[in-house]
């Protein structure tokens, strides 16, 4: 068996972690054993044998011990293998940006940054891009999610997108998404979400304290008053709802706040957390984010001591706990296209660059199909964006979750969409500690090897709320 030279090493109590960045396998040795196989290019069963014995096991068969540890991932059976290259089949995930214009003006929104004119999406357009979306099935379903601008103020786009998909899409399976400031939200569109089992995500930095200094109005009054009644309006409708946070200046230290508000007192199925893209420049301070990692890891353990979802962090976790590597920043899944259609019909890889007329692949008032989209080398590039074999990553424990990163902000960082985004970077690294550290502190035995089992592993993070289980 192999030892790769990028068999990641960590302290965990009386024994040690090593954890394959590749594989993502994982087993805790105690710190002898570790010191026999680390610095080694190979090592066979039997020298893993020969090594449990010379450390002198109490307890336990050393056999057993040596096929467990073989077993466990953290080997290699042969030279690291190059990065799986899935090219899309099919459009799995679609936004429809519904309009360029917000009734808010939050300091960090990048659509009103990139914006050069406002739109509306037409009846047209709408129906062109449910098409699309349909055109080729897939077993594990599609999602669909409205987005804007304030995505409420064309309603009406609101409603025909979901009677072309009630009339269109027939046995197949469509995650519904409405992606909102929430002002806007009524008894009728509560009740409209809930009927269609569209699942609301509503924008919220945190208590009003923390969200009024950002989301504002047009004369700068704060948003969370009007923005906790739509969130009223869901729960009484019984819709699903989530609640979105944007990291920066105003929230960072009282994340944990932030999340025991939204789970106590707003009853979130989930939350999502972003951060602010590089441009617009939202921060005074070009240092705030130094503590941003640690207190991402605090609002983290918060989230699990309340049985809450992270979205953008509990699905990296998820996949450690499965051994399932994400191979993309964006979120859209392995096999699978992600487009945004703005107002006009462009259709592009990300919504920013859509706006910036970058990664741009045709516009559905055009005639657009799916082999168009997947035929275009746009799409290729895109997909073609992973650390799992660039050199630079090789080295790196999060290799098989990060995905790079954001493609937008490594754009905004290095002109090109072809390096990994630095900010992910340090995030990834510390969730994987963070996973290898719980997944050892839930192990109930002590012993020579601890290779935890899978259900362990997955012990390790909430369950999956309704809308992903």
């Amino acid at each position: 068996m192999l030892v790769p030279s990028y068999l990641s090493s960590r302290k965990c109590g009386q024994h040690i972690a090593l954890f394959n960045p590749v594989s993502m396998g994982l087993a805790y040795v105690v710190p002898p054993l570790a010191k026999r196989i680390l610095g080694r290019a190979t090592i066979s069963r039997e020298a893993l044998v020969a090594a449990l014995g010379e450390i002198g096991v109490a307890s336990g068969d050393p056999e057993k011990m040596a096929d467990s540890l073989a077993e466990a991932g953290v080997f290699e059976d042969q030279d690291q293998p190059v990065a799986r290259r899935l090219s899309p089949q099919h459009i799995g995930d679609m936004y429809l940006i519904l309009t360029t214009s917000c009734n808010l003006r939050c300091t960090y929104c990048t659509i009103a940054h990139n914006t050069r004119c406002a739109e509306t999406m037409s009846e047209e357009v709408i129906s062109r891009s449910c098409d699309l979306l349909l055109e080729v099935q897939a077993d594990r379903g599609k999602s669909l999610t409205l987005y804007g601008g304030e995505p409420l103020l064309n309603l009406g786009g609101v409603v025909r997108t979901l009677a072309c998909l009630e009339e269109r899409s027939g046995t197949a399976r469509i995650r519904k998404t409405l992606i909102t400031n929430g002002t806007l939200i009524d008894a009728d569109v509560a009740s409209l979400m809930s009927h269609h089992r569209v699942y609301t995500i509503v924008s919220l930095d945190g208590p009003p304290d923390a969200n009024d200094r950002h989301r504002i109005d047009a004369i700068g009054a704060g948003s969370s008053h009007q923005t906790l009644a739509g969130i009223e309006h869901l729960r009484k409708a019984g819709a699903r709802y989530g609640v979105s946070l944007v990291v920066g200046q105003h929230n960072l230290r009282a994340l944990c706040d932030a999340i025991e508000f939204f789970a106590n007192d707003l009853e979130a199925l989930a939350v999502g957390i972003s951060l602010p893209h590089l441009e617009p420049a939202f921060c005074s301070d070009p240092d705030w984010d130094l503590g941003l990692v640690e207190s991402l890891i605090q609002c983290l353990e918060c989230a699990v001591r309340q049985g809450l979802w992270i979205e953008q962090l509990m699905k990296r976790l998820l996949s450690l706990a499965a051994r399932t590597p994400r191979w993309l920043g964006c979120p859209a899944p392995d096999g699978a296209c992600m487009l945004r259609i703005l107002p006009d019909g462009t259709a592009s890889l990300c919504e920013n660059f859509g706006l910036r007329g970058k990664y741009v692949v045709g516009n559905v008032a055009q005639g657009l199909t799916t082999s168009k989209v997947l035929a275009d080398p746009t799409v290729a590039t895109w997909h073609q964006r992973s650390p799992l074999d660039r050199p630079s990553c090789t080295s790196c424990l999060a290799r098989s979750i990060c995905g790079a990163g954001c493609p937008y902000d490594a754009f905004l960082e290095t002109g090109t969409i072809d390096s990994p985004e630095s900010r992910s970077c340090r995030i990834n690294k510390r969730l994987v500690e963070w996973f290898v550290d719980s997944v050892y502190a839930g192990l109930p035995e002590d012993g020579p090897v601890l290779v935890p089992s899978m259900e362990r592993r997955r012990a390790a993070i909430p369950p999956l709320p309704e809308r992903w289980a």
